[in-house]
């Protein structure tokens, strides 16, 4: 038995206008803001759910009496569905639940299902959120959303449309069960009113093939590798690499491959060795695969001398706390490679390598020490393949106290001028193999 309520608007055409203005307008801008909101969601990994599948036209609410059911069928176009809603009104007040399903098939058995009690339902119709646990589905395959009202008499109503003017729903359509059938022929409700809920569950990526390319190289040359894999969801594919095989991703690729499409990128090793080269892949939900099986890859030292061990840097020996101070170095390399620099301060700073320079090249970087001391500081190379120099012989400097004359020495030389001559020459001759002004070394000498 059915128990048919038709909303109450003045006239047909009013209907009519009334329907087409909610097609054209609020329709459509529905939907352009479920698929903006699809799209914000598409690269969070395991978004909230968002609204998928929808009709929200109604001018007609149907009770039914057990045993006979109502259905309505739609096509989800993600494979999580989290919730549904119901436009639905309670009549009188029943005592037995109303109950809401999932299946696959008309005729088959719940996926899932979920009973509100009568309290739950309003007595004037609105739309009633029927939470059940998040269920894996295929996407764009039919699905039924299946009314079943418990104990007996038309105690709910479903609103629809009786949509003979447009089709408010074109992914499915209403059933109802009567006399031990279901049937969708002549029936007064071409589409109920409902919501679907539904979230990306993502399920990994295939295990990508193991990587293609050479078995054998050298040092310090870059060679390409490739893989492909495709993803049973069919969303976009990273790639990340394990250059030796030690089970961690040391470089993802910087883009997304559609699925099946093939990732290409380059590598070289620095030492020489065997290495297990393996590769996962990933989708656009953080998704991932196993790691492919390995592909041994032989890499061979070139021949490649290091650079020459460089000279002991040069620059300012007799220094100030606080004051920055340029020190240079050179060397050159025996293969022509270009050259890096890393210099020792002796304060437990040591720079970064700076570079590449060519060989002979002479650099120059700056330092400043806070604390008064002696200082050695030193400076090594390395070439472009990595081989690294000696490091040089220092450089002694000196950060001194503060300087204090000694009044009694300055007595003494006013007293033996005929000393100062020889002691400004051993000045001279000391100042030449230490690179310190004479009045320096004349301070030191009073201090």
């Amino acid at each position: 038995m059915l128990f048919i309520i038709t909303s109450i608007i003045p006239c047909m055409g009013q209907i009519i206008d009334k329907i087409s203005e909610i097609k054209t307008a609020d329709f459509e801008n529905i939907n352009d803001a479920i698929q903006k909101n699809k799209g914000e969601n598409h690269n969070v990994q395991y978004p909230d759910d968002f609204l998928d599948q929808f009709q929200l036209i109604w001018n007609k609410g149907i009770a039914i009496s057990p045993p006979d059911l109502l259905a309505q069928s739609f096509k989800p176009s993600e494979n999580m569905l989290t919730r549904i809603e119901l436009l639905v009104t309670k009549i009188g007040n029943p005592k037995d639940n109303l109950s809401i399903s999932i299946r696959s098939s008309l005729d088959g058995p719940d996926i899932t299902s979920i009973s509100l009690p009568p309290e739950e339902i309003p007595t004037d119709k609105d739309w009633i959120e029927f939470d059940f646990e998040d269920v894996l589905i295929n996407i764009n395959q039919t699905y039924y959303i299946v009314f079943t009202p418990c104990g007996t008499g038309m105690c709910y109503l479903w609103w629809g449309y009786d949509n003979h003017n447009f089709d408010s729903y074109t992914n499915g359509e209403s059933w109802l069960y009567t006399s031990g059938e279901w049937s969708t022929e002549d029936f007064v409700i071409k589409d109920w009113c409902f919501k679907t809920y539904a979230r990306h569950n993502s399920n990994p990526p295939y295990t990508p093939h193991s990587p293609i390319g050479p078995t054998v190289g050298l040092t310090w040359t870059p060679y390409s590798y490739s893989t492909n894999t495709t993803d049973p969801d069919g969303n976009d594919i990273r790639y990340g690499w394990d250059w030796n095989g030690d089970n961690t991703v040391d470089e993802w690729t910087t883009e997304y491959y559609l699925s099946g499409v093939t990732a290409i990128i380059s590598h070289s090793w620095n030492t020489s060795g065997t290495y297990n080269v393996k590769v996962k892949a990933e989708d656009i939900y953080g998704a991932q695969s196993d790691f492919s099986s390995a592909k041994i890859i032989v890499i061979v030292s070139i021949d490649n001398d290091p650079p020459e061990k460089p000279d002991a840097p040069t620059g300012k020996t007799f220094c100030k706390v606080g004051i920055s101070y340029s020190y240079s170095a050179s060397t050159t390399d025996p293969d022509g490679d270009r050259i890096y620099y890393m210099f020792d301060w002796d304060d437990g700073t040591i720079t970064e390598w700076t570079g590449p320079y060519n060989a002979e090249q002479a650099i120059s970087t700056s330092h400043i020490w806070n604390a008064k001391g002696t200082y050695q500081i030193k400076v090594k190379a390395k070439d472009e393949r990595g081989e690294e120099s000696e490091w040089s012989d220092p450089l002694p400097i000196t950060m001194p106290k503060n300087m204090v004359i000694n009044k009694q020495f300055l007595h003494f030389l006013e007293s033996h001028s005929h000393i100062l001559p020889l002691l400004t020459h051993l000045l001279k001759s000391y100042n030449t193999k230490n690179q310190i002004s004479l009045q320096e070394e004349l301070c030191l000498l009073i201090i």
